[in-house]
């Protein structure tokens, strides 16, 4: 008996915190209190910003402080909450594409699950036409389309019908391989900043930064190496054939204002 008791107050315990978070996300929305943050994406080459990256924000309605995505995100996406946010997102992805910037934004597996969700996303993306959905990139993860081979490999195919562009974000850390994800149409591969961090000093990082260079050139997909916060990095990406740059180096998020 104490045993259901428990389970009951405990059910009703996550039923309020998930009520409490869906007011909340609600408000946030409304009021204006969902930010979009974005950062650089530049060519090394070149030191020209091609892509920003659009990042979320939650503002504190009681303490008016910018929340990071650790304070919000983990409990969204316990709650199933995330096709909310993904969908204001690419919204917003939309809205800068139609100012003529190239834009990435993030999209979970949870989103990609969700089929009216995705119904919402395609009829924006449709609504708004080839030429405006071809400046955005969606980021799905490595462990993401790991995890759902059958449903990245639809969303991949939606998203080339619509004419957007799919990158693999935090490549190299999902433990597969670009052979298991060749059925992605992937345009380019984000290296996680975890072999970028130690480039300099660790061998392994720079093996595994110019095995990731090679695939891609040898499938056509462009490469963007994240966490980059030093000229000397910079300088041995463009060795190893990087051809693409995200970090504090080229600047840190930034609020947008629409």
């Amino acid at each position: 008996v104490r045993t259901d008791i428990t389970d009951r107050w405990n059910a009703q315990q996550a039923a309020a915190e998930q009520a409490m978070w869906e007011d909340r996300l609600r408000t946030a929305v409304a009021d204006g209190l969902l930010l979009v943050y974005a950062q650089p994406i530049v060519d090394i080459a070149t030191r020209v910003t091609v892509e920003e990256e659009l990042l979320v924000r939650l503002r504190d309605s009681a303490t008016a402080q910018v929340l990071p995505p650790s304070e919000f995100l983990p409990q969204c996406e316990r709650f199933a909450l995330m096709p909310k946010i993904d969908g204001y997102m690419v919204g917003k992805a939309i809205e800068l594409a139609r100012a003529g910037r190239n834009i990435c934004v993030n999209i979970t597996g949870q989103t990609i699950g969700d089929a009216a969700a995705m119904h919402q996303i395609l009829e924006g993306l449709a609504a708004a036409g080839p030429t405006i959905a071809g400046r955005i990139t969606f980021e799905v993860t490595e462990t993401t389309a790991l995890a759902s081979p059958a449903a990245a490999a639809a969303f991949s195919r939606q998203m080339q019908k619509v004419g957007c562009r799919l990158a693999l974000d935090d490549f190299g850390t999902g433990y597969g391989t670009f052979t298991e994800l060749r059925h992605l149409a992937i345009d380019t591969l984000k290296i996680d900043q975890t072999f970028i961090t130690n480039l300099l000093d660790d061998r392994n990082d720079e093996r595994i930064v110019r095995a990731i260079a090679f695939v891609a050139r040898e499938h056509g997909a462009k490469t963007i190496a994240e966490g980059v916060e030093s000229e000397a990095t910079v300088e041995r990406l463009a060795e190893l054939g990087i051809e693409r740059a995200q970090g504090y180096l080229f600047g840190t998020p930034r609020p947008v204002h629409f």
